[in-house]
């Protein structure tokens, strides 16, 4: 039989195109969860900055009001009773925005705080579960109080580690910690 009627690869084409399709299979994954990871940092980089807006305009809200009328130790921002430092930074809610948390698990009264924060500050936030809570399965972020005053929002995350802000209420700062890996 001549090698132009032989049908068919032989053995080794075969396995060279196997090979081949591994190889680009086990390159376009990695590809893929290296975008995944970059898109969820990025995400919370955008979480943070939009948090970090909210809280400045709740700061230029008080600016406003002392002007006018002298300090207040309470602000209304989108329905929502905020409390505020005597800096003018908000440091949780009076009223109206604390909303129980996706499970039973309650928290701390410094966690539901941050957790007010989080709900009122920002627009349509997503689900969260407070530090602390076992049942996180199924949640994108962990909300926690390191100390009074101080509330770690942190993306819940198999593959990315140390991705978080934290702000601090009395001073109103927003720092980002996203480690890169």
């Amino acid at each position: 039989m001549s090698r132009a009627q032989q049908q068919g690869f032989s053995l080794l084409e075969l396995i060279l195109v196997i090979t081949l399709i591994g190889l680009l299979a086990a390159w376009s994954i990695r590809y893929y969860n290296d975008v995944a990871e970059n898109s969820q940092r990025v995400g919370m980089e955008a979480l943070a900055h939009h948090f970090t807006t909210a809280v400045m305009g709740v700061h230029g809200q008080w600016l406003l009001h002392t002007e006018a009328r002298g300090p207040a130790s309470q602000l209304e921002n989108d329905g929502v009773l905020l409390a505020i430092s005597k800096n003018g930074w908000p440091v949780g809610v009076v009223s109206g925005g604390i909303k129980a948390p996706a499970s039973a698990y309650e928290g701390t009264q410094d966690q539901q705080q941050c957790a007010a924060l989080w709900m009122s500050l920002l627009q349509n936030p997503a689900p969260y579960v407070l530090a602390g809570d076992d049942n996180s399965k199924g949640f994108r972020y962990r909300i926690s109080a390191l100390k009074t005053g101080v509330c770690r929002f942190e993306l819940i995350s198999s593959s990315l580690q140390g991705v978080y802000f934290d702000y601090f209420a009395h001073r109103g700062q927003v720092i980002l910690s996203r480690p890169r890996g």
